[in-house]
């Protein structure tokens, strides 16, 4: 489930037709819960964006089809150039450095027709990571082979593959300003970081930890 971000809604996906799920909205206080995909596909992971004007999900076929897809919740977002979309995100973002709080509203009424399809790969059931702005998707595919790591902006222009040798990611998390993707791969932990202006991957990293650990050899002793 995910939380919009002024609170008031509830995103989250459960069965409605076998094994396959619809993504469902509802007002945090109770109500009524409004499917929001009404599709045949199996549909899950939803994730509101920080300025609350769209909702991501992943959707994928039994044939193997993943895709990565938001709606615009309201009909006057759908309708906005990229021009009067950018305006709005630096109002959004010098009104969240002023402590503003986010309204979310929601035009249900044909919200499933303004659904973007950002890409479509090779997947299954695998959860993706989208940046706090929903402006760029790290996800794991296998459609050149063996599963890696993939990166796409929410217009679906730069989809790259970011690592190699059949990564296998897992545990996919980005930063709080969205330069960096944090993912482990065969109990590695290690990170992709790229220009969010350009989509550009400008590096790549292992993050090395340690943890204290105290052996009691008696004790083992004498579970032996």
């Amino acid at each position: 489930a995910s939380w919009s971000p002024d609170s008031e809604w509830i995103a989250f996906s459960r069965t409605t037709m076998g094994h396959k799920e619809d993504v469902f909205i509802v007002p945090a206080d109770g109500g009524e819960a409004v499917n929001v995909t009404l599709h045949p596909n199996d549909d899950f992971q939803p994730q509101w964006s920080d300025d609350g004007k769209r909702l991501s999900y992943a959707s994928r076929t039994d044939e193997g089809q993943y895709m990565l897809k938001y709606a615009w919740l309201t009909r006057d977002d759908y309708w906005k150039t990229d021009d009067e979309r950018e305006e709005d995100r630096e109002a959004f973002e010098e009104a969240a450095s002023d402590s503003i709080d986010v309204e979310v509203r929601i035009d249900f009424d044909g919200l499933n027709d303004r659904v973007h399809t950002v890409a479509t790969m090779r997947g299954y059931y695998d959860f993706y990571a989208a940046t706090p702005s929903g402006h760029h998707y790290a996800f794991k595919s296998g459609s050149l082979g063996r599963d890696n790591l993939w990166i796409v902006d929410w217009r679906g222009n730069r989809l790259t593959q970011v690592s190699e040798g059949g990564s296998d990611p897992r545990e996919l998390t980005w930063n709080d300003d969205g330069t960096t993707c944090h993912y482990i791969d065969g109990g590695v932990l290690r990170s992709v970081s790229i220009d969010p202006g350009s989509s550009s991957v400008s590096g790549h990293g292992v993050l090395g930890f340690s943890v204290p650990m105290t052996v009691d050899v008696f004790a083992e002793r004498r579970q032996m």
